[in-house]
């Protein structure tokens, strides 16, 4: 029975914590309040434990970065602090999901490949039709033209 509640528990923070990241992802570079996002998933119905669950679950990898009482992803942390960045924001669009790779479009005018060791971000958002912008550079080996990601601004 224990082991039940358990995974239950497990399984909600999950959920909440992917619906936590897609709402810090909508907001991109501006971020959103560390408070209005608890009360908005409480609001839904998500018990205060397992929104403090889901929300250091988040910080604790990385995916998303706590800065004077906002939260923002990971790639608009670095695209923020980073002057060199901006320039290396680009929108992407999954066009084909294979087996070792996606093909995506950069910026609706080339396609790339992207490579799982070269993307980090979430991975619900590689999945083909998904639109993001995201800090990454951009670069040819082996004859095929590459993107690096290094993180998602906005979804």
């Amino acid at each position: 029975m224990e082991k039940e509640r358990q995974r239950e528990f497990r399984r909600e923070e999950r959920r909440t914590a992917k619906r936590a990241l897609n709402r810090v992802l909508e907001t991109g570079l501006k971020g959103v309040d560390f408070e209005e996002l608890r009360e908005s998933l409480r609001s839904k119905g998500v018990s205060r434990g397992i929104v403090k669950a889901s929300i250091d679950r988040l910080l604790e990898e990385d995916q998303i970065v706590e800065s004077e009482g906002r939260l923002y992803s990971k790639g608009a942390e670095v695209a923020g602090r980073e002057d060199s960045a901006r320039g290396n924001v680009h929108a992407f669009e999954v066009e084909k999901v294979l087996r070792d790779r996606a093909i995506v479009r950069v910026d609706g005018k080339w396609w790339a490949s992207l490579f799982p060791e070269d993307y980090d971000g979430p991975r619900h958002l590689i999945k083909r039709g998904n639109s993001f912008k995201g800090v990454a550079d951009l670069y040819h080996e082996d004859g095929r033209f590459r993107a690096w990601i290094k993180g998602v601004i906005k979804r």
